[in-house]
């Protein structure tokens, strides 16, 4: 039975990786609720084949390398900052 997941990213410009299902587009909605991280909803299907999708979380301006793909982009609350989540293409 397919469910959606909630994951909380730090925003540190590192590397972070969660399973998600074969063939789809997995992150659902991007928000955030802390100036420090962001939160992606996944879709999970553990009756599904996975993969093991890498993401970045980076600011407004700073740079995306030519394997990085935008998934997503957040306000802070109190609209301050704006957050990207990037996925770096493995496939």
């Amino acid at each position: 039975m397919k469910r959606i997941i909630r994951h909380v990213l730090p925003v540190d410009d590192g590397l972070h990786e969660i399973e998600v299902p074969v063939g789809t587009d997995p992150v659902l909605h991007v928000a955030s609720r802390r100036m420090a991280e962001i939160d992606i909803w996944v879709l999970d299907d553990p009756a599904a084949p996975t993969r093991t999708a890498i993401f970045r979380v980076v600011g407004t301006g700073h740079p995306i390398d030519a394997n990085e793909h935008w998934i997503g982009t957040c306000v802070v609350p109190g609209g301050a900052l704006v957050w990207h989540l990037v996925e770096l293409w493995t496939r």
